[in-house]
Order: structure tokens, then C-alpha cells, then sequence
């Protein structure tokens, strides 16, 4: 998930923490260090992507936001997330160093992702005049709309799809167009055309079985 969750809004972020060991089994919950003993013990064991603690030294099996935090945020980022427009002016213009409004998080997020995901418009807009990247992806393949489209931030992923369109953005072709979705910069695909090529396995597999059903039934 992201740098910080805020209470009661965690749809716009991934949880990248791996699953169980698969090498020895391990009770539901409880604490990771025990899964980690596990994973180093099974041969069909993958390595963590993540540390099993969460900074603060909190138990990722636990419930909460602060669980599902991967990394300390920036200042930068922490800002955007928070909506604190002028300390996010004041990194971009007037701290020594200052910092670059793409700047990205270990999971290459930028200062955009935060602000598009949690719906902070007049951040989006600064950020935007400062020239900030449209379409950078993170380590989760998403982009700044993305973020925004899941979290249902619709003023958010206007302001996107206005400046794609004033800065000549072309490729997207569909519900964030011109941006491009996780979709197609994954698959090549739109969402219509996901849904519809899902539609149609579903169909043949459904025709499938109801053959196996009938072949079943008549030779009985």
C-alpha cells in the first residue's frame, strides 16, 4: 500500500507483501518473523519482496493502515498524500536542495500518484504546472490516473485527461484517453476489450462444460 494510509481510504493502493510461504505451512496471522523462519525453510519458498516489519516496527499480520505501510515516506510525497499545498511549494521551490517534482519512493511513486490518489486537486494542479510527468509508473505498473480511477477521484482524473490533452498526449485509447490505462500499458488492451475477451472464455468454457454435462447424461 502506500506511504501512509489515511483512516477509512485504502482502495487506491496495492498491497505488495507476498503471500505465505508455500514450503511449510503457517498459521493465519501471527507474527511474520515466524513466516519468515518458515519461508527460509521451504524449498518452494520465494523471498520477500518487503521487509516483515512495517517501519515502527509494526506486525504486518495485523489489521490497520499502519500495517500495510512498505517504507517511511518522504516529506514530499507525505505532503501530497496530506494535501498540505504550501509545504509542497516550499520543498519544490525553496528548500536547499530542492527537490524534483518527479521525485520517486522506492516503489517509484511520485509526488503525482499521492496526490491523484487521495484526491487532492489543488496539489494535482501545482504539481502539473511545475511540469511533473504525466505517466510515470510505478513498481505496480500504475500511473498517476490509475491511482485516481481507483480511488474514485474523478475531479482528479479530469484535471489529468485535460492536461494530456493540452500537452499532445496520444496513445490512450480508452477511459482515461489520451492517457493510457494499467491495462493497455500492460496488455495492449483496453478495459472494454479485457471485459469482452473474458466474456467470451467464460462463454466457451460455460459451452464446454454443459457438452461434458450432456455426454455425462446420455450414457447413462
Amino acid at each position: 500500500m502506500a506511504a501512509g494510509v489515511p483512516e477509512g481510504d485504502e482502495r487506491a493502493f496495492p498491497d505488495a507483501t507476498e503471500a505465505p510461504s508455500r514450503g511449510k505451512a503457517v498459521p493465519a496471522g501471527g507474527d511474520l518473523r515466524a513466516r519468515a523462519r518458515a519461508r527460509r525453510g521451504g524449498a518452494q519458498g520465494r523471498p520477500t519482496r518487503w521487509p516483515w516489519r512495517a517501519p515502527g516496527d509494526v506486525d504486518r499480520a495485523s489489521t490497520g493502515p499502519e500495517a500495510h505501510v512498505l517504507f517511511p515516506p518522504s516529506r514530499l510525497h507525505e505532503a501530497c498524500r496530506k494535501g498540505h499545498a504550501e509545504e509542497v511549494l516550499w520543498l519544490l521551490d525553496r528548500a536547499e536542495p530542492r527537490l524534483s517534482v518527479d521525485a520517486r519512493d522506492p516503489g517509484g511513486r511520485t509526488p503525482l500518484h499521492f496526490a491523484a490518489g487521495w484526491g487532492r486537486l489543488e496539489i494535482v494542479r501545482l504539481l502539473l504546472e511545475r511540469g511533473a510527468a504525466l505517466e510515470p509508473r510505478d513498481e505496480w505498473g500504475k500511473a498517476p490516473v490509475d491511482w485516481a480511477r481507483q480511488a474514485d477521484r474523478k475531479d482528479a482524473v479530469v484535471a489529468l485527461r485535460v492536461e494530456a490533452v493540452h500537452r499532445g498526449v496520444v496513445g490512450g485509447r480508452g477511459s482515461a484517453a489520451p492517457l493510457s490505462t494499467f491495462l493497455e500499458a500492460a496488455l495492449g488492451k483496453t478495459e472494454a476489450e479485457v471485459r469482452k475477451d473474458m466474456d467470451a472464455f467464460a462463454r466457451k468454457a460455460y459451452d464446454r462444460y454443459e457438452a461434458m454435462d450432456r455426454r455425462e447424461g446420455e450414457g447413462k
